[in-house]
């Protein structure tokens, strides 16, 4: 559905509009914002806050939430933007006068979410799991919100054109994801031939890295479920490790990848602080994919400790560094 078929909507009551709709998007991604205050509107950023301070006569009849890697963004229908604007950015927690959040609206809105379902917009330029997550976005909404709306479609669109922009564009989302990134940093700026990788999480991220290792690094894979570690670390030669070992790990590894779904860092000071001293001077390379982050940024105050996040991989992102 395109913005002249999003411009003839109803009310959510089914009466007419007699004003325009508009598409306006308020978000923030690694080029405008630190990882930290992406970590603070992603917190803020949800379907509640946003519902209450809305109030009783929201000034928008449709809402989708997106939150990527690196990118936390509000697109709503609104026939009063300026109005929205302001609701938005108070549930975000951020004047509007502020510099953090970037504001657009209709073509600019639609080009931009082109552009993050093509993958041109992230990290990792050209990579496809972008395109899944702008897909499943509008199924997110809140169950009494309607899954067909126009503002749904224009997602539903932007995804499926997705492969077509990367082909015109001359990305390949072969090698192409913060998994690649996080590889390429290893092999660039990690000093060590056979370096022990203990991976944290057994999802996409981490088997896109473990397999590209695979032959080039001795392979750990952690994870809650043991059974799941093993599947992955039967594939790739690797030992599965209970994630309730992570200190013993600590302890052997050379570089830890971790890229987990938590919401609360999985490797804190306090755990390395245990352990740190049992290294006896060997540096420790924490590679941090995930958002909000699995690893506490205080741990870079730690001696020996290299911390690289999300932010940190952005050089590493393009295929030549």
């Amino acid at each position: 559905m395109g913005l002249a078929a999003i411009r003839s909507l109803r009310h959510p009551d089914g009466s007419a509009s007699s004003a325009a709709a508009h598409v306006l998007l308020i978000g923030a991604h690694h080029r405008t914002s630190a990882l930290d205050a992406r970590e603070r509107l992603l917190r803020r950023a949800s379907y509640g806050a946003l519902r209450t301070k809305a109030g009783s006569r929201p000034s928008w009849s449709d809402l989708v939430l997106l939150t990527t890697c690196n990118r936390v963004e509000v697109y709503a229908l609104t026939e009063t933007p300026q109005l929205a604007s302001e609701k938005i950015h108070r549930a975000l927690g951020v004047p509007e006068n502020a510099q953090a959040l970037y504001v657009l609206q209709d073509r600019d809105a639609a080009a931009h979410l082109l552009r993050v379902a093509s993958g041109l917009d992230s990290i990792a330029e050209g990579e496809d799991q972008v395109t899944e997550q702008v897909r499943r976005a509008p199924s997110q909404k809140p169950s009494r919100s309607s899954p067909a709306s126009p503002l749904s479609n224009l997602f539903l669109r932007a995804a499926r054109v997705a492969p077509r922009i990367r082909k015109v564009a001359g990305v390949r989302p072969e090698d192409a994801s913060a998994g690649h990134a996080a590889v390429r940093f290893i092999e660039t700026a990690v000093p060590l031939e056979n370096p022990i990788v203990a991976l944290i999480g057994t999802g996409k991220m981490a088997r896109i890295a473990a397999k590209r290792l695979q032959g080039r690094a001795r392979i750990h894979i952690l994870n809650r479920s043991l059974a799941r570690a093993r599947e992955l670390a039967r594939t790739l030669d690797g030992r599965a490790i209970s994630l309730s070992n992570l200190r013993e790990v600590l302890v052997r590894a050379d570089v830890v990848l971790a890229a987990t779904a938590v919401r609360k860092p999985v490797v804190t000071t306090s755990t390395l602080r245990a352990v740190i001293g049992k290294r006896k001077g060997r540096p420790l390379w924490l590679i941090d994919l995930g958002f909000p982050r699995n690893v506490d940024p205080a741990c870079r105050g730690l001696a020996r400790v290299h911390v690289v996040d999300l932010d940190g991989l952005a050089p590493w992102g393009q295929n030549h560094p």
